[in-house]
């Protein structure tokens, strides 16, 4: 990691304008660090990075319809997304576009958000749209009425919107290896075989940090897997399965695992008075899942002409 950076946006920028130390940003801590792509352990870096601008990621994305879908940390990648393609902008969210988010809603409430739309790039000469829909399976084990598909009722939404690229993820919410294989699987065929022609990209699991209240500053390497809480020491091996799946369908794999397991500061942290609401999943916005949308950035430039 690199200190300092300027992944929180208007303030920090204006901070490296003026010269200011980022000991004198006001901003905080986990947002003074940017991920350094100019070195890799071979020595070799990593070639042509561009950095994110409204302008360069709408230009790339060229108009086509983007959805988000996976489980609640695709749903911060969207808004992390959101959030810096209308800095200057209010964010209206449509949270009911489809009457299928709608009976979700009804069926899942205790579910803080399960769907969102809202237009990007509106004055860019390439307006779109930017979808959420939260599977944190990437399927719904209930029928809903009217679905045409009981356990993808989310693929359903890609021809009623007129999506034409889908960024998944199929969560940190742990199944033993041959079910998570077998569903997987099972979804991106589903996907493959009724959209042939959409651009497909499985974006790999972050896994939690535990006792992220002690860390205020990125680390130098991966902490030790073994023991950790919630099956999280399963995650960077299970994404190798999703990697090589999301291949065997000519999807692109989106790799935030290794970048993310450096952060283990910046996550939510304490939510209560007990001491066990901790949350060190999810990652404050901004964060290090701005990070997420600088790697699809340049990934949609590789991928698209």
């Amino acid at each position: 990691m690199e200190n300092p950076g300027n992944l929180a946006g208007p303030p920090a920028n204006e901070a490296v304008t003026r010269g200011i130390s980022p000991e004198k940003w006001t901003v905080r801590e986990s947002l003074k660090y940017v991920w350094d792509i100019s070195s890799s352990k071979d020595g070799r870096g990593c070639g042509r990075w561009m950095s994110f601008s409204v302008a360069r990621f709408c230009q790339a994305l060229g108009g086509k319809k983007l959805l988000v879908t996976g489980d609640s940390l695709n749903g911060q990648l969207a808004l992390s997304l959101l959030l810096r393609l209308k800095i200057d902008q209010d964010v209206i969210l449509d949270p009911g576009f489809s009457t299928k988010c709608i009976a979700a809603r009804l069926a899942y409430p205790h579910l803080p958000v399960i769907c969102f739309s809202s237009p990007i790039c509106e004055s860019s000469g390439h307006p779109s749209q930017l979808y959420f829909i939260r599977s944190d399976y990437l399927d719904i084990p209930v029928a809903i009425p009217g679905f045409s598909s009981e356990n993808h009722w989310w693929v359903d939404e890609i021809a009623a919107q007129g999506v034409d690229m889908v960024v998944l993820n199929r969560g940190a919410h742990y199944v033993e290896d041959a079910a998570f294989e077998a569903q997987l699987n099972a979804t991106f065929h589903h996907l493959r075989n009724r959209f042939p022609g959409l651009l497909l990209i499985v974006r790999s699991s972050a896994a939690g940090h535990a006792d992220c209240m002690n860390y205020s500053r990125p680390i130098e390497k991966r902490l030790p897997e073994e023991g950790l809480p919630h099956n999280w020491g399963e995650i960077s091996h299970q994404n190798r399965i999703a990697e090589r799946l999301a291949h065997s369908i000519g999807a692109a794999f989106l790799d935030v695992d290794e970048m993310t397991a450096l952060r283990p500061d910046s996550h939510m942290g304490r939510k209560g008075n007990s001491p066990d609401a901790v949350d060190c999943l999810h990652y404050c916005i901004p964060g290090p899942q701005d990070g997420w949308s600088d790697m699809l950035l340049n990934m949609l430039l590789d991928l698209l002409p």
